[in-house]
């Protein structure tokens, strides 16, 4: 499974426990620990939403997590449709 956590956070708990789980894990946020994103399964892009979403290739992604992310942005509609266009047809969000 290919997961994107959009506002991953610093950390990025949820999707360090999805590691041994997954194929490959997109992290998006300002920041991103220096040891996740050494990590051969994490492909980290730090940037503002939406823009940083565009670094990932339409319908590339199985699963996009978004937790607790839209109330806090400026463009939370583009950042939805940038959500829409990374799921992979078939895809899920949660």
């Amino acid at each position: 499974m290919r997961v994107v956590d959009v506002g991953c956070g610093y950390h990025a708990s949820v999707a360090r426990s999805l590691l041994p789980e997954v194929a490959s894990i997109a992290l998006v946020d300002v920041a991103i620990s220096p040891a996740l994103c050494s990590h051969p399964k994490v492909r980290a892009i730090e940037g503002s939403l939406p823009e940083a979403l565009r670094e990932i290739p339409d319908g590339s992604q199985d699963l996009v997590i978004c937790n607790s992310v839209l109330e806090h942005l400026w463009e939370p509609l583009e950042t939805l449709r940038e959500v829409w266009r990374v799921l992979a047809p078939g895809g899920s969000r949660w």
